[in-house]
This record gives C-alpha cells, structure tokens and sequence, in this order.
C-alpha cells in the first residue's frame, strides 16, 4: 500500500517536467498526490484517505498537534482514523523568504519527532515525509554544518526511526528528480 505514495511522487515529477503541474504551496502538492491516489485506487481508496486528519491515539505530546496532511487508514466514529500510512508534507519554494525556508526546515524536523511518536503507538503504520524542493535548497548548507540539509534530516531520522521514509521531488536544471531515503 505504501507504494501509492511513492508512485504518485514519481507521477508528479513527470507531471512537473512536462509542465503539467506547478506548486506554489504545500497543498497544492498535499492535493495532487491526494488526486493521485484517488485516480486509480477509488474504490479501495474512497472512504479511506483523509486530508488534515486526527488519528485515533492517546499519546499526551501529541493532543494539540494531532493533525496530519494525507492519511490512509479506517475512520474511527468520524473524528479520528486508524491509521496504516501518514504523510506530512514540506515544499521548498522559489517565493519563499530566507526565513520561511528556515521555519520550513524545522518543520521538518518537528515532523520528524511527531512521527516517531505515532510509530511507537502504530508500529506497522506506514510512514513519509514528503519534501518538494523546487530550488535544491535541501542540497544545501546551514552555516557551521558539515552536512547539508537533506543529509541533516536522514541523520536525525536514522537516530530514531530508520523506518519513516523520507521522499520527494528535488529540482535540477528546472527538472524533477524522485529520491527516497
């Protein structure tokens, strides 16, 4: 199941390439893999995939924040689903400020910590952060690292949870390129 997600990256690089689609935020990108799921998986997807969705869970550091981009999981009493994959989503954009794209790239990293705390509630549910880096920001590096950004991300995530995914599309020479770690 957790192939749909990286199927539908892929999608939206070629869709990128052709000049089918361009994001100027990150819910433009949250709806085009939702559209993507849905296209070809409606049936089995319909009642199961969820924008902006709470899950069903009691974990206390996480009851202001319980809320996730995409997931795809069973509805629990119309409120919360059971979920089987998560995905946050961050987009590194050509419009945005110096500081937006700071805050953006510790958003990842708080992702990153509100994930590894569901997975220690749902071990089996499937989980991405799903980066679009329209201006290969993430390739490069904050002042005194001997990492660049992207690399400082898997690092932090191999330091606690080598099982979320972290994807995406990064853009070189005005092309999209899927990478998966």
């Amino acid at each position: 199941m957790s192939s749909i997600i990286k199927d539908s990256a892929k999608l939206i690089a070629s869709e990128y390439n052709n000049g089918q689609f361009k994001p100027l935020l990150e819910d433009d990108l949250l709806g085009r893999v939702y559209y993507h799921c849905l296209l070809n998986n409606y049936d089995s997807l319909a009642e199961n995939i969820f924008l902006k969705a709470n899950i069903l869970h009691n974990i206390k550091h996480l009851n202001r924040q319980n809320k996730y981009d995409l997931v795809i999981g069973k509805n629990e009493g119309n409120k919360f689903v059971i979920p089987e994959i998560i995905v946050e989503f961050k987009v590194f954009m050509k419009a945005f400020s110096p500081s937006q794209l700071s805050k953006r790239r510790d958003g990842v990293i708080k992702d990153i910590e509100k994930l590894n705390l569901v997975h220690k509630h749902f071990d089996n549910v499937k989980l991405f952060i799903f980066c679009f880096d329209e201006i290969s920001w993430l390739t490069g590096y904050n002042l005194n690292d001997s990492k660049n950004r992207l690399e400082s991300f898997i690092s932090f995530r191999n330091s606690s949870n080598e099982n979320l995914k972290i994807i995406g599309l990064r853009c070189i020479n005005k092309k999209a390129e899927y990478f998966e770690y």
